[in-house]
C-alpha cells in the first residue's frame, strides 16, 4: 500500500512540474533553474560540513 501513495505522489510531482515547464516562459524556467541549484548547492555544503563535524567528533570519543 505504501509503495501505491509512494507512486501516486511521484506522478502527481512530475505532472505539476511538467504542466508548470509547458506554460511559463524560457526566461523564468532558467531563473528558477539557477535559483533551485544555487539552493540546494548550499544545502548539500550544510550537510556536508556537518556530517564532517560528526564523523570527527565520533572518532574523539
Amino acid at each position: 500500500m505504501n509503495i501505491f501513495f509512494l507512486t501516486l505522489v511521484i506522478f502527481v510531482i512530475v505532472y505539476l512540474s511538467l504542466n508548470w515547464f509547458a506554460k511559463t516562459s524560457s526566461k523564468k524556467i532558467s531563473k528558477s533553474i539557477r535559483s533551485i541549484t544555487i539552493i540546494l548547492a548550499a544545502i548539500l555544503a550544510f550537510v556536508m560540513v556537518y556530517a564532517e563535524d560528526l564523523y570527527f567528533l565520533c572518532h574523539l570519543f
